[in-house]
């Protein structure tokens, strides 16, 4: 919808004519406009068109006011180029694709995270269940270095099996070092998952695990192969992806084999129109159609050579091969992954 409101106001040198007639050296006049229009595309490629005017006119030289109205109702329908709901509304499924590509982008993400956390979060839990069994250990060989210091005092042991439980000792200390340095990197780990980076304190927040590893791992109640992979083609945000980036290739594809055909458009028109020197009835007599117009064409228009929009028609196509053949991969490797995790289940 468009409207529009103007003025204009001007002087010209008078003709002979009006010195002769009007004794006057200059004329003076202005104009108003006011005009409102309408447009309208349609599912079907073509548009309805509606557009009002109205103008009144002041010259002094003739002393009369004129007022001009006019009324046009236009409907164009294209029957080759941009014909069709298949092009007309291809713009608005690819902004609904996009949208929904995004949605399953931040899935993707989400699940992501999820994902990274549980693993992060066991690997927190078996390397602090790793340092309780080295500092077990350390326990043990302290223990062990006292007793054969012990048994070297008596003169029932040896030397050599204080140096042995010493290095026994030694060995079990940087265990001890290497689990508790598992233990701060994965608990680094987690952190930088689950916190923000603007968290006060972040790295000084001491993460106690609520649940431990299990006493037993069963893969009975899990879904087979074949459950299994049916549900990862339908979930996957990955897949879902890719057959959104066929969908928009086979639309943008269909947009370039319209736009390389040629133009054939059908048009009809129907108009009203009036004159005179009251504003009034030029406005009644233009909207009651005392004097219609109507009108009906058919033209044709061909781009001579038109590469451009060949070559563009070639690009969509091979968009829509290399689309597919992306689905193809994700999808092997989707199978792929399904399948080792399957056997790692049986296992």
């Amino acid at each position: 919808f468009t409207a529009g409101l103007g003025r204009q106001d001007g002087t010209s040198k008078a003709t002979s004519a009006e010195k002769e007639f009007f004794d006057i050296d200059v004329t003076e006049s202005s104009a108003e406009d006011f005009n409102l229009s309408f447009t309208r595309p349609l599912t079907s490629g073509g548009s309805f068109a509606f557009a009002f005017n109205n103008r009144a006119n002041v010259n002094d030289s003739i002393l009369q006011f004129g007022y001009t109205d006019s009324l046009n109702l236009t409907y164009t329908q294209p029957l080759m180029r941009g014909a069709w709901s298949e092009y007309a509304t291809s713009i608005q499924r690819q902004g609904e694709l996009a949208y929904r590509r995004q949605v399953e982008t931040e899935r993707q993400t989400r699940l992501g995270v999820v994902y990274q956390v549980r693993i992060a979060y066991w690997d927190l839990v078996n390397a602090i269940e790793q340092r309780g069994v080295a500092e077990s250990g350390m326990d043990l060989g302290q223990s062990r270095l006292q007793q054969s210091e012990r048994r070297l005092a008596a003169g029932v042991g040896t030397a050599v099996d204080v140096i042995q439980a010493r290095v026994e000792l030694a060995t079990r200390h940087e265990a001890l070092i290497q689990s508790q340095n598992a233990v701060a990197q994965t608990m680094d780990i987690l952190r930088r998952l689950i916190f923000s980076g603007k968290r006060a304190g972040m790295w000084d927040t001491e993460l106690v695990p609520s649940a431990g590893l299990p006493t037993e791992v069963s893969a009975q109640g899990l879904p087979g192969l074949s459950e299994s992979l049916v549900t990862a083609l339908q979930e996957r945000p990955g897949l879902r992806q890719r057959q959104m980036d066929i969908d928009v290739a086979r639309l943008q594809h269909a947009q370039r084999v319209s736009e390389r055909m040629s133009g054939l458009d059908l048009a009809f028109s129907a108009g009203s129109g009036s004159a005179g020197e009251k504003p009034g009835t030029a406005f009644d007599e233009t909207m009651d159609f005392s004097y219609p117009t109507y009108g009906a064409s058919l033209n044709y228009s061909l781009n001579l050579g038109n590469r451009t929009a060949s070559y563009a028609e070639r690009s969509g196509r091979a968009s829509v091969r290399a689309a597919i053949i992306e689905y193809d991969r994700e999808e092997l490797q989707v199978t792929a992954e399904i399948g080792r995790a399957s056997c790692r289940e049986r296992v």
